[in-house]
């Protein structure tokens, strides 16, 4: 059974699962009608994305992130979701002034590794001071994927990819919200 308590065009999405049954494909029609089941008032855009259930977990997508310094994006970062078949592994780096991300997707036998791009950061404004999010864009021959840092509570590290195909397999672009602590 799955309980959506809050659906919210201002950015906060909070569902509650309560079993694990399997992976769920949840496409516009079908998250439109999970909405008005939920009684919610709003609901700004559905994107095909798949959501992995799993038993008493919160999966929570905020858009307000945390503050934090570009230095706190240091470090290697692994995807609290051990079966994902998504990206299970990030390591941000710097060089010089320069910051740079490294992406692991799930692959078989061995993660596959998107090898490492540039990764700039973002605040509120032109001030600088603390960053909210961080950006970094993979070009590969068959897709254009856009990725997305910030931080949430707990010190989790929120990444959000966006996948957009190039080619012409017709294949729906998609975007995937995961969660990575520390390694």
């Amino acid at each position: 059974m799955v309980t959506t308590r809050t659906l919210l065009s201002a950015g906060l999405v909070i569902i509650t699962i309560v079993s694990l049954l399997s992976v769920i494909v949840v496409q516009q029609n079908a998250l439109v009608s999970l909405a008005r089941s939920a009684k919610t008032e709003t609901l700004t855009q559905a994107f095909y994305f798949t959501i992995r259930l799993q038993t008493t977990s919160t999966m929570t997508i905020q858009q307000a992130p945390l503050a934090a310094s570009p230095t706190s994006f240091l470090g290697d970062w692994r995807n609290i979701d051990p079966n994902t078949r998504g990206n299970v592994r990030v390591q941000i780096s710097q060089l010089g002034g320069l910051y740079q991300i490294r992406i692991w997707g799930q692959c078989h036998p061995d993660p596959c590794d998107w090898g490492n791009v540039a990764l700039n950061f973002y605040g509120r404004g032109v001030e600088g001071g603390d960053r909210y999010y961080a950006l970094a864009v993979y070009q590969f021959g068959f897709e254009t994927v856009h990725v997305t840092l910030s931080f949430v509570s707990g010190g989790t590290l929120q990444v959000t990819t966006f996948t957009h195909f190039t080619d012409a397999s017709g294949r729906a672009d998609y975007f995937m919200i995961e969660a990575f602590n520390r390694a």
